[in-house]
């Protein structure tokens, strides 16, 4: 099939302090080999250059539109996008990240042949010192393997980190009526994990691609790679709500949303309190290791990788053990 062009698509891309990315970002969304965009510059109350390059991008582009903001997060800054955008299909993207010239015209692709709601795409991860465009898109995998996911299985490749599938928000392609009733939550962080598994329940099938079409930049600064901070207990209640929506809606997957909150979510955040001397941190720490052991039972240990599993194991023996390990 030849992919048409006739439908627009919104790509939306919120922006605070990244002044130094941000024209690498959008050059890579004005290369897309797919050219019917409206492509939706947030600037987030930025303090740095960033307004001005956002205003200059859009002279240089029609299909460029500008929202000056006061800061209110992420999550804010997406929402008003999407509260403004006209396409048919919407795609997001962190502004210091950067995109294949072919990755919207695949995703497009795959949900017009296929009839999906959503389609993902692999992604390749990056240190800022390597991250050069041209030689990512020389060096990014190959591969024609698609799979077209019932809701169920979705979730379940969401939910499992060494999918590449992602519970985040910026592999993805979405049919912009999922967000008809969808917001992403203002004020908390790790607002994907709150918002994702929403999108996929409502679609009948998501097509994946295995191919790395999103190159996602590794900052020392991000929430993710930074030490503990009382925001990382979001994702203890994201998780929460995860597994509550799994329990109701899909009981046959609960295992799975089990292992994601008291395996992946809760060791991340005991792994970055390790060494830590803040009462905080240990206070946190000791709860999520009680809360843990309370569900050790609960948890089919199978779904893991061994090397993960046995990691887990010394987790709830021997932390002075783990903490040698942890982050290694």
């Amino acid at each position: 099939m030849i992919d048409s062009q006739e439908d627009l698509i919104s790509v939306i891309v919120p922006i605070f302090k990244v002044e130094k990315d941000l024209p690498s970002c959008v050059k890579s969304i004005q290369a897309q080999t797919y050219t019917n965009l409206e492509i939706f510059l947030v600037d987030d109350g930025s303090p740095d250059n960033c307004p001005q390059i956002c205003d200059a991008l859009r002279e240089s582009d029609s299909r460029i539109q500008v929202i000056h903001k006061a800061n209110g997060g992420l999550s804010d800054a997406r929402n008003v996008a999407l509260d403004k955008c006209t396409g048919k299909y919407v795609i997001f993207v962190d502004s210091d990240d950067l995109v294949h010239p072919e990755m919207i015209k695949i995703l497009h692709l795959l949900c017009v042949e296929n009839k999906t709601e959503i389609a993902v795409c692999n992604y390749l991860s990056v240190a800022t010192r390597d991250f050069q465009y041209n030689a990512l898109v020389n060096a990014h995998t190959r591969s024609s393997e698609i799979e077209i996911l019932s809701p169920e299985a979705a979730l379940i490749y969401m939910m499992d980190v060494y999918k590449n599938f992602q519970v985040a928000a910026w592999n993805k392609m979405y049919e912009r009526k999922l967000f008809d009733h969808v917001r992403y939550p203002v004020g908390i962080y790790y607002e994907d994990i709150a918002t994702t598994y929403k999108l996929i329940g409502q679609c009948n099938s998501v097509a994946y691609t295995h191919e790395q079409l999103y190159f996602y930049q590794l900052r020392d600064s991000s929430i993710t790679r930074s030490g503990y901070n009382s925001r990382d207990l979001d994702k203890v209640k994201n998780s929460g709500e995860l597994l509550s929506y799994v329990e109701i809606n899909y009981p046959s997957i609960k295992e799975y949303a089990l292992i994601y909150r008291y395996v992946y979510c809760f060791t991340t955040i005991i792994n970055k309190t390790v060494g830590s001397e803040n009462e905080d941190a240990i206070k946190v720490r000791n709860e999520l290791l009680r809360k843990i052991k309370e569900h050790k039972s609960e948890l089919n240990m199978k779904l893991l990788p061994l090397k993960k599993r046995i990691a887990f194991e010394c987790l709830l023996v021997n932390f002075g053990l783990y903490s040698k390990i942890a982050n290694k």
